[in-house]
């Protein structure tokens, strides 16, 4: 099963990213450094509880949004493929008809 920092710093990436927020924005309402956001949102950082208060009411969502909505539903082993293919749709979702076609041709080669 995936690590559940991994697994909060993918949902805090995707909050942040629907908020249209970037990283040093988010820190700063946190009132955290920066990099802390990056490390959280790469998985790297073991979360306190504090640490957790602090990014969910910057994102203005509860700790169990958070937490809870990271369970897999069915008990499904996340593969580090699967992660890595969430974060590319997640990256690929705001991006214009363009991008995605030059995209696609890129990932074709």
């Amino acid at each position: 099963m995936l690590e559940i920092c991994q697994l909060i710093g993918i949902r805090v990436r995707q909050i942040r990213k629907e908020l249209r927020l970037t990283q040093e924005q988010l820190a700063e309402k946190a009132d955290m450094d920066y990099r802390s956001i990056g490390a959280i949102e790469r998985g790297e950082r073991n979360l306190t509880l504090e640490s957790i208060s602090k990014v969910a009411n910057a994102l203005d969502v509860s700790i169990g949004y958070l937490l809870l909505s990271q369970i897999p539903k069915d008990n499904k082993i996340i593969t580090q493929k699967d992660l890595l293919m969430e974060q590319i749709l997640s990256i690929l979702k705001n991006k214009d008809i363009k991008y995605l076609e030059s995209f696609l041709e890129i990932v074709k080669r």
